[in-house]
């Protein structure tokens, strides 16, 4: 009896922790839609988020591909978001919640019309309190591939990612 008891607890720990892990971020190489202006795609969407020759592209599991060409981008934001893993803690071990979670989010904004964008990109430079109008679409991108992506549309575009504060 003593040890079914143990076997049981073990199991629905092991499962709970899985289930922790498995929801705690984006996994592999993928990117998740978070928000913005973007039609036929919904937020939550997982995908991959690609940064081609002449634009970048979010390829959802579901729906259609999007593109947004370097051209039309005005201003490029990144933010972290650190967190504790305390739903983990709560049913596993009590150490998990001295370890944070980071999730790595970069905003784009861009217009469809071209003239505008660079008008836009050309006001910025002067004030980088500028906000741009337009549309904008949010990213979470995993741990492994948001310096490359930021590095690589900062090279493609020739705007500099602003970098926001990491929130708690």
């Amino acid at each position: 009896m003593r040890q079914n008891l143990r076997r049981a607890v073990f199991t629905i720990s092991a499962v709970l922790f899985v289930a922790c892990v498995i929801r705690a971020g984006v996994r592999g190489h993928a990117s998740v839609y978070v928000g913005g202006t973007l039609s036929g795609i919904e937020k939550g969407a997982r995908g991959q988020l690609d940064t081609g020759d002449k634009a970048l592209a979010f390829s959802p599991g579901k729906g259609d591909d999007f593109n947004i060409p370097y051209t039309q981008i005005t201003a490029m934001d990144y933010g972290e978001h650190a967190g504790r893993r305390v739903a983990a803690a709560v049913f596993v071990a009590w150490p998990l919640l001295f370890s944070h979670k980071k999730r790595h989010y970069l905003t784009v904004y861009f217009n469809r019309d071209e003239a505008k964008a660079s008008e836009q990109r050309e006001k910025i430079a002067q004030d980088p309190n500028f906000a741009p109008t337009g549309d904008v679409a949010a990213f979470e991108i995993n741990k492994h591939d948001f310096a490359d992506v930021i590095d690589v549309l900062q090279a493609k575009t020739g705007l500099k990612v602003k970098l926001e504060s990491v929130s708690h």
